[in-house]
């Protein structure tokens, strides 16, 4: 099944890309390739490629988790198992890009102003 941005999340977005017009915003999706979440089939994710400031990046998540500070963790622990299993992949994407990048890593479920 083809993942999806429904409307809160892209109003989520689209706050950020509207307050930030200077700044580029990221949609990372880990563990997901161009076919799993495809701009060309979601009509919502197509209509916010339209602003000029917005990135959409794939992440192979063995390959970004690999030499990082959590590759044990996300080799041996059972992170996966839990019903929180996303929200987990989430903050450890998110804690990985701000050390590597810095910036600033906020879910689908805040608000810019």
């Amino acid at each position: 099944m083809k993942g999806h941005i429904n409307s809160r999340q892209a109003c989520s977005v689209e706050s950020a890309l509207l307050h930030h017009p200077n700044r580029l915003v990221f949609i990372i999706v880990p563990g997901a390739n161009e076919t799993s979440l495809d701009p060309r089939t979601d009509p919502v994710l197509r209509d916010l490629l339209d602003y000029p400031n917005l990135r959409l990046r794939y992440i192979d998540t063995v390959t970004f988790f690999k030499w990082s500070p959590l590759w044990n963790w996300f080799l041996t622990s059972d992170w996966q198992k839990t019903d929180q299993s996303s929200d987990y992949l989430r903050l450890a994407v998110g804690f990985l890009l701000l050390q590597k990048y810095g910036g600033t890593s906020i879910s689908f479920s805040n608000l810019i102003v």
